[in-house]
């Protein structure tokens, strides 16, 4: 039993370095929109035989979610719920990653422990994942008897490892778990 994740296609303020948190509601740049033209991805998608969709309500998921509809033929209703937007970042939010690397004198994997757990004005980790928690426990019926796809955030796939498998943010960012715009990846439940 389990899931398949998309994290959203490419956003143009990410291609330009800047920080998009829940806080950004940003569409998709036109890469991002090209990127679904790949023939290999769309067969993956196919293949996936998708009996539901659940979404952010963050408009990059939407757009993403909405492609992917078109593409595998799907003609329900796409599920969107906030619980399954990008942490909220705070002050981090919207910010250039290279300015805020030099602020705090430190490495990528650094700054994004740094933005995930001593934002002002926005999530801590604790409540992010105890937010993922609870979709995950409210849709359970639903995953273990459909084939779903959740389309959101590399936020949100982090703290779906954290909740599955019981790591730590600092094991999730030391050990890089992540995927890049339009990955997808299986999330076994049990």
């Amino acid at each position: 039993m389990g899931f398949y994740f998309l994290r959203h296609g490419k956003v143009g303020n990410n291609l330009d370095g800047f920080l998009n948190g829940g806080e950004e509601n940003q569409e998709l740049s036109n890469q991002g929109l090209k990127d679904f033209e790949d023939a290999n991805f769309q067969e993956k998608l196919k293949k996936l035989n998708i009996d539901k969709i659940f979404s952010s309500k963050l408009i990059r998921a939407i757009q993403t979610s909405q492609k992917v509809a078109e593409i595998i033929g799907y003609n329900k209703n796409i599920i969107k719920d906030n619980r399954l937007n990008e942490q909220m970042y705070g002050e981090f939010s919207g910010k250039k990653v290279d300015d805020l690397l030099e602020k705090y004198n430190c490495n990528k994997t650094q700054l994004s422990y740094i933005y995930r757990t001593k934002n002002e004005n926005g999530e801590t980790w604790e409540e992010y994942v105890s937010r993922i928690r609870s979709f995950l426990i409210d849709n359970t019926k639903e995953i273990n008897n459909k084939n779903v796809l959740v389309v959101a955030h590399g936020g949100v796939y982090k703290a779906l490892i954290s909740i599955i498998h019981g790591k730590s943010l600092k094991q999730i960012l030391d050990e890089k778990e992540g995927l890049d715009n339009l990955g997808l990846a299986y999330i076994p439940i049990s």
